[in-house]
């Protein structure tokens, strides 16, 4: 199940060349001993609709972040259900964001 909620994590938070590291391991095995796959998964989506993104750019969506803890994982799981709740708006708000982030940065580049 480690290697699956990986490779999901992966591919909902667009991290392709990450690597299952032991650090990432540990922590998906010890959020599975107190939540289910399946509240992993919709903590990973949360972390992909309505990651942080400080000024820079910088997007928090990383594993070990996302299942440092019970209550850090509840939080992800909120954000995908106010995603859910919020349907397509909630989803082009969170694109809007990484948007200008990216426009900004592409401006601050040239």
């Amino acid at each position: 199940m480690v290697k699956e909620l990986f490779e999901f994590w992966q591919a909902e938070c667009d991290h392709p060349r990450a690597q299952l590291s032991d650090g990432r391991r540990a922590k998906l095995k010890a959020r599975l001993k107190d939540s289910t796959p399946r509240e992993i998964g919709q903590a990973i989506r949360g972390a992909a609709r309505a990651a942080y993104i400080n000024d820079d750019g910088k997007r928090y969506d990383e594993l070990t972040l996302i299942c440092r803890n019970r209550e850090k994982l509840e939080d992800f799981v909120e954000r995908y259900e106010l995603s859910e709740r919020g349907g397509a708006a909630a989803a082009r708000k969170a694109r809007s964001v990484v948007d200008r982030t990216a426009d900004r940065l592409a401006e601050a580049a040239a």
